[in-house]
């Protein structure tokens, strides 16, 4: 029984770390702007996933430049700033 609880301590630690990291992150909220985003997109029939157009609809209410590896999806999406740093 103890050993099993002693294996417990590394996981926490790294949880602790997780923690550590999210709490500089700024979120941004799901907001009437973006969701007034989302439904034009929705209404210009761009076709993009749901959830990817949900984050395309969050940086442009928020006029933020997106970072992600999908190009392919997130450049059909008219006036959104998308770079991918993963292979600049």
């Amino acid at each position: 029984m103890i050993l099993h609880v002693r294996q417990q301590v590394r996981p926490y630690g790294r949880l602790i770390r997780l923690i550590d990291v999210l709490a500089e992150w700024e979120i941004t909220p799901w907001s009437e702007r973006a969701a007034d985003e989302f439904a034009r997109l929705r209404r210009a029939r761009v076709r993009v996933g749901t959830q990817d157009l949900k984050i395309a609809a969050l940086a442009l209410a928020s006029d933020a430049l997106l970072l992600s590896a999908n190009l392919r999806d997130f450049e059909r999406v008219p006036a959104l700033r998308v770079e991918d740093w993963l292979y600049s």
